[in-house]
Formats: structure tokens, C-alpha cells, sequence
């Protein structure tokens, strides 16, 4: 029954923060596209020239008779006019061309702690606290109703280094209770790529970035950095096992801790295992 009611006040809010699915056409066009984004480009009457393009690490795409194109931090209206004015220059006479993301690789969230299915979230479009947590089916079992005073803290890298902690990272704490039940639409907050969303409940540790299973798990005295990624599958074949760092709050602020597999880690501690740079 709780659950129930868990779900009916999240498709109040839904309602009460204006968010309609009509508007779903819109929120695709106005996403900025970005690495790892795969698109699907056609060329009306043109079929050698339809097909999907990987946006690269440099922010662009190879496409045929333009060459590279920077498509980053772009929407997808902006990329069909630019790949038409370049194909009008000296190849074809007013081009159509229509551009759809086929894959969102590129905006990423993790959602961890006491929630029902914890992990990485790819951003789809511009998205809520709500939207994340009704994607994520609501509240863990083990935690029951929401209590007064519950907070959710989610920790996010700041653009600017004047206000930058020693990690460039801050914590904005949101009460959930607040949110949830008394409908306070303030908190209700956009996500931004890289955001990290911490449920507070059971001890926990979490593991992000690349390894096989991004999320939370159980957290044990005397645990080492190795088990806990161990628990979330090992390092997958884009990782790198000797450089992860520990994310800590201490006195509500984000420290970023460089640690060694073998170093042993405390409850709460966000494990950051990052790309390996060839």
C-alpha cells in the first residue's frame, strides 16, 4: 500500500510541475548533443548518404562530401540546418535533411542508496529529481514511507574554480519529505550530466564511472576498495583499476580522494573508477 501511495503522489507532482507528454516532440529537439551520442541522419532522395553517425570524442561526426562537422553541445535543428548550408555549397540543390538521436550516450546521472533499481541514468531530455526517481521505481523496500527530515544529497562538479571545492565538487541537500509530500515544487530540481543522486538509509557504498555494474551495495567493516569493485562486476575493458578516486562528504562538502585497490574505504563513499587515457 505504501508503494502505491509512493507512485500516486509522484504522478501528482508530475501534473502539478507542468510536465505533459505532449511536450516530448519539443524536449528532444531542444537536447544538446554530445560524445558518444549516436544520430541517425537521412538525406531525403539520397540514400547513400543516410545512416548513423557516432559523435566522437572531439565533438564532431564524419559525414560523406562535408568531411567533419562539430555537432557538440548542439540540438538536433541547429545540426540539420548546418549539414544542409554545407551540403548546398557545391553538391546538391535545397537538401533535406532530418536528424534523430538514435542513442543517448552522452549525459549521464548515477542514482544510489536506498532506491529500487540504483545505477547509471542516460539523460534522455531536460530531467527532474521526480522524473529520475519515478524511473527508478521509487523508494527501496528496506526504507519504507518517506520520513520528515529525509534528505536526498546530490553531489555536482562546478563549472567555476573560484568556487570550486578541492574536488570541484558541491552538495545540494533536498528534503525529500518536503518534496514528496508536502509538494514543494522548488526542490523539484533539473539533473545535470554527471550529477550524483545519494539516498540516504543502510549503510552503503557506491560505485560509478567504468565498471560493469554501476550502483550501490551493501557496505561491510574493513572493506577495501578491490571488494567493493569486485561488487559491482570489476572494471570493464575501458576502466582503469589503478587510479580510482574516493568521493567523501565531510563537513557537507565533496572531497575527491586519489586511493590505491587495496585502501580500505568508509560507509557512504562514492568509488570513481575513470577512463583509462591511452
Amino acid at each position: 500500500m505504501r508503494y502505491v501511495i509512493f507512485f500516486f503522489l509522484l504522478e501528482v507532482c508530475n501534473v502539478f510541475f507542468g510536465q505533459e507528454n505532449d511536450t516530448v516532440s519539443l524536449i528532444a529537439d531542444s537536447y544538446l548533443v554530445g560524445n558518444g551520442d549516436v544520430l541517425f541522419i537521412s538525406v531525403f532522395g539520397e540514400k547513400e548518404l543516410s545512416g548513423e553517425y557516432t559523435v566522437k570524442e572531439n565533438g564532431s561526426i564524419t559525414f560523406p562530401l562535408i568531411g567533419e562537422l562539430v555537432v557538440w553541445k548542439k540540438d538536433i535543428i541547429t545540426i540539420q540546418h548546418l549539414i544542409s548550408k554545407e551540403l548546398e555549397k557545391e553538391y546538391l540543390f535545397h537538401p533535406i535533411v532530418n536528424v534523430s538521436i538514435k542513442k543517448y550516450q552522452s549525459q549521464t546521472v548515477y542514482l544510489l542508496g536506498n532506491i529500487s533499481k540504483p545505477g547509471a541514468y542516460n539523460l534522455k531530455k531536460p530531467t527532474y529529481l521526480l522524473d529520475l526517481l519515478s524511473d527508478a521505481k521509487g523508494l527501496s523496500q528496506n526504507l519504507g514511507l518517506v520520513k520528515k527530515g529525509q534528505k536526498v544529497d546530490i553531489s555536482r562538479k562546478l563549472s567555476s574554480k573560484k568556487t570550486a571545492t578541492s574536488s570541484g565538487d558541491t552538495t545540494i541537500s533536498i528534503d525529500l519529505y518536503q518534496l514528496l509530500i508536502k509538494g514543494k515544487s522548488e526542490l523539484n530540481i533539473q539533473l545535470k550530466n554527471g550529477d550524483v543522486i545519494y539516498i540516504s538509509g543502510q549503510k552503503m557504498v557506491h560505485v560509478i564511472g567504468q565498471v560493469v555494474r554501476p550502483g550501490s551495495y551493501p557496505y561491510e567493516d574493513g572493506m577495501s576498495i578491490l571488494k567493493a569493485i569486485t561488487l559491482a562486476g570489476g572494471v570493464n575493458n575501458k576502466g582503469n583499476a589503478n587510479k580510482v578516486y574516493i568521493k567523501r562528504i565531510v563537513n557537507n562538502r565533496m572531497q575527491r580522494i586519489k586511493s590505491k585497490p587495496e585502501d580500505l574505504i568508509k560507509a557512504d563513499d562514492i568509488l570513481e573508477v575513470p577512463l583509462s587515457v591511452w
